[in-house]
């Protein structure tokens, strides 16, 4: 089953999005979205991950800037202008670093 909930903080309320597997008790994912928000690409990795048995929520982190963020990865113009990164240099030139230093698993 795939749905969003809403889940009560301390300073309010925000939306999250949850895929639960067929069975349960089943672990708990919690996916953390990028710059463009609870999107499809979001919402297919919990899918992904509530086929493989995995409940996966991924809650909207923006929602007190601005609740329900939703943006296609291919239009990179507006995402980097909301966070600031010059136009031209596109999202991938701020991730890569990240990267870099991660160990490669085989």
């Amino acid at each position: 089953m795939k749905d969003h909930i809403t889940v009560k903080g301390r300073d309010g309320t925000f939306a999250a999005y949850i895929a639960k597997p067929k069975t349960s008790p089943a672990p708990a994912v919690v996916v953390l979205q990028e710059l463009f928000g609870v999107n499809a690409d979001i919402r297919k990795h919990c899918d992904e991950l509530a086929a493989q048995g995995f409940l996966a929520v991924a809650p909207d982190l923006f929602w007190r800037q601005e609740p329900s963020v939703d943006l296609n990865v291919t239009s990179e113009a507006e995402p980097c202008a909301a966070a600031g990164i010059p136009e031209g240099r596109g999202h991938h030139a701020y991730a890569t670093p990240f990267f870099v230093f991660l160990p490669v698993h085989s």
